[in-house]
């Protein structure tokens, strides 16, 4: 392709972000969209292409920056970088946009969607490996504990504070409004929500 002869901000754009550089924040933006699109299949039951997709996500998610290792990353693997050119080492650290899209895929991983106000829990991204040896994933949301535990069928237990007895339990992954907005507003009436997941691979 003769990247010399392309002109960019030095003169040699094949240095910059383009031919013959691998740019981390697109990658993560890759991620970041099919994870997106994996949620809402899930969410519209349109289960019949969900391994396929979910195969992929995992794939580019092995591509991105923090599981490549120092000598192919040009830097500690965990330092955000604008991207790695191939005759060169990491460029241009800082807190790049990959480090938000990657929070955000993280979140699409963990299955927690907020939806008209609402939260619910849909984990297809997670995988057993997810879960400790005690068989859970335990993680917090607006300072309220959410643990997962691997089910044969969905279920959601609101364990609140000072209450007898103290859990609701349904058989949905779904709060309702008044509990999400327990938690958006950090009420402090939540001592933890444990969630049922089915079909963890």
């Amino acid at each position: 392709f003769n990247h010399r002869a392309f002109t960019g901000r030095s003169g040699s754009f094949y240095k910059y972000e383009g031919l013959g550089s691998i740019y981390w924040h697109m990658v993560s933006k890759l991620l970041l969209a099919l994870g997106e699109n994996i949620i809402k299949l899930a969410a519209e039951d349109k289960s019949s292409d969900l391994a396929r997709l979910e195969e992929y996500y995992y794939l580019i998610r092995q591509g991105i920056g923090l599981h490549k290792k120092p000598a192919d990353y040009g830097a500690f693997p965990t330092d955000p970088y604008s991207h790695t050119p191939s005759m060169m080492g990491a460029q241009q650290p800082g807190l790049t946009g990959q480090v938000k899209e990657d929070v955000l895929s993280r979140f699409n991983e963990i299955g927690l969607i907020i939806d008209g106000g609402r939260i619910m829990f849909l984990p297809v991204l997670l995988k057993n490996t997810d879960f400790g040896d005690n068989e859970q994933f335990e993680f917090s949301f607006c300072n309220t504990r959410i643990i997962y535990h691997k089910a044969e069928e969905p279920y959601t237990e609101i364990w609140f504070f000072g209450e007898n007895p103290p859990r609701h339990s349904f058989n949905s992954l779904e709060l309702d409004r008044e509990v999400s907005e327990s938690i958006f507003y950090r009420k402090g009436e939540i001592s933890k929500i444990v969630v049922g997941c089915p079909e963890i691979r």
